[in-house]
């Protein structure tokens, strides 16, 4: 491969996926300090890498098979012809696709490049396609975590050198973090836990009415706030876990779905004494802070998406794990709550938080 002077990284995926991909463009930026990167990513990341300082330009594409509303196909048809149109003004000396799937390379035949590596996943159908577009894929292990999968793409370039993995970018500036503070100021709340119980999808949930037991104990036995974090699609529903929380501890349940930016919840979660939740983009948030955070497991594999210094809790059953499917209520196996997720109890909870709190 010659000279590299210009590069395009593409991560299309959402919150999650761009946060763990964090550290490969860090080690990126090290090993190629003159070259311009340019990443692409969708808006509905914008708020957590807007600013992000080890990339040159950041292009926004809502590619529309990563876009959780549904749109007709002319539509989008019509966003992918205008990304394409603009993204292929430029040539590129290599292009790096790290979402390994189908639906974040179908449009690497039309950039122009001249080297493409990325990611492939398991599917023989991908693997052939990606043998047709990509100069160097790259194969991980099906439960190698996401952090080291993105970084094993970047290792095969030439001249890469990785002697230690970087942190994830926390992306909380100082006005982010007196923004945060003065929102808990307003209501008068100090010594708070985190809780983001909502996810985009439904299978990866755990029932209401345990994270209204959990916020019950943590109010009435640690004498703490609960600040119930989310987008503000999400505000809804998060009143209705609050509206299950006995009326005697309502007044220290606080549901901040919606209210906040990503880069304040960052600040928030930064402060917190305690994250719960899902297995969520904010989980993944979390883990850019040193707030000791549980986090509980359904359908997704830990091993791929945990973090190590996350209390990871999961309960064995046969179907698990299992795999992301289009339809955002129910998971392959027809089930609208994981069944993994079913068999985690509320004393569960309540024991490990009580070893971190």
């Amino acid at each position: 491969m010659k000279k590299t002077s210009k590069i395009l990284v593409l991560q299309t995926h959402h919150l999650g996926d761009i946060i763990l991909a964090t550290p490969a463009l860090k080690l990126l930026r090290k090993n190629f300090t003159e070259a311009e990167i340019n990443l692409v990513v969708g808006n509905w990341n914008k708020q957590y890498i807007d600013n992000f300082p080890f990339v040159d330009t950041i292009i926004y594409f809502d590619n529309p098979f990563n876009n959780r509303e549904r749109y007709n196909i002319f539509y989008n048809i019509k966003i992918i012809f205008n990304f394409l149109k603009e993204i292929r003004k430029e040539r590129y000396d290599l292009v790096i696709e790290l979402s390994g799937c189908f639906i974040g390379q179908y449009y690497l035949p039309f950039l122009k490049s001249d080297y493409k590596i990325g990611q492939v996943n398991g599917l023989i159908n991908i693997k052939t396609f990606s043998n047709i577009i990509l100069n160097k894929k790259v194969i991980s292990g099906r439960r190698v975590n996401e952090i080291q999968r993105d970084i094993d793409v970047i290792k095969e370039l030439e001249g890469m050198e990785v002697k230690e993995i970087p942190p994830l970018w926390y992306p909380a500036n100082q006005e982010d973090e007196v923004e945060a503070e003065q929102i808990l100021e307003r209501r008068a709340i100090k010594d708070f836990v985190v809780v983001n119980p909502i996810t985009s999808w439904h299978p990866r949930e755990w029932p209401k009415e345990r994270f209204a037991k959990v916020a019950d104990w943590i109010i009435k036995n640690k004498d703490l706030d609960v600040i119930f974090v989310g987008t503000r699609e999400e505000r809804e529903k998060t009143q209705q876990i609050i509206n299950l929380i006995e009326a005697k501890n309502r007044n220290k349940s606080n549901n901040f779905a919606g209210l906040t930016t990503i880069k304040q919840t960052a600040a928030l979660l930064k402060k917190a004494k305690l994250f719960l939740g899902n297995d969520s983009g904010i989980a993944h948030l979390t883990a850019t802070t040193e707030t000791p955070a549980i986090v509980l497991f359904g359908p997704g594999d830990e091993k791929r998406w945990g973090h190590e210094k996350h209390i990871i809790v999961r309960r064995n059953i046969s179907c698990y794990p299992c795999k992301q499917n289009l339809d955002k209520y129910k998971c392959t196996r027809g089930y609208s709550t994981c069944k993994v997720l079913q068999n985690i109890g509320v004393e569960g909870v309540i024991k490990e938080i009580k070893n971190l709190i």
